[in-house]
Parts: C-alpha cells; structure tokens; sequence
C-alpha cells in the first residue's frame, strides 16, 4: 500500500480526495482503497483466528478491543491535528 502511496504522489504530486479530476488519479485512489480493504480483512482474519488457525487467538472480543483503542487513538490525534491546524490558520 505504500507502493501505491508512493507512486501516486511521484506521478501526480498530489493525494488529496478532492483533486482526483484524472483517469489516472482515480485508478490510483482505487488501488489504493482496494488494498486498505483487502490489509484490514487480513488483519481481521489474523487478530480474530485461533493459534491452531494460525491467528493470534485474540477472538472476536480482543479484536474489537484492538479496534476501538486503534480508533480512539486516531480520533485523538485528528482532534490535535485539528486544534494545530486552527490555531495556525489563524495566525495568518
């Protein structure tokens, strides 16, 4: 996925969702939510599935503790990110 990262910003110098007017920029968003689909099922499988299963053996309560701490952190840090770019912005 950082592949696709990578060579969507080299050839296009931009990943924002709001400037995909191109064929090209949207196959790039498309690999790229195709592959953010496909990781989080595999990590899914992998947390959820038994040792003997080859998984971690956490079960579906442990993968959804693993969850929900994964997004209160990201939700945490786009609030800080959110206050920075505030205060920022206004002092422009």
């Amino acid at each position: 996925m950082t592949a696709v990262f990578a060579l969507w910003y080299g050839r296009e110098k931009a990943q924002s969702l709001h400037c995909i007017y191109s064929a090209k920029r949207e196959l790039f968003y498309w690999a790229a939510m195709l592959l953010t689909f496909a990781l989080s099922t595999a990590v899914g499988y992998l947390l959820s599935q038994t040792l003997a299963a080859a998984g971690l053996g956490l079960g579906t309560v442990g993968t959804s503790a693993v969850f929900l701490i994964t997004t209160l952190i990201f939700y945490c840090m786009s609030n800080q990110f959110a206050k920075y770019a505030s205060v920022v912005s206004e002092g422009n």
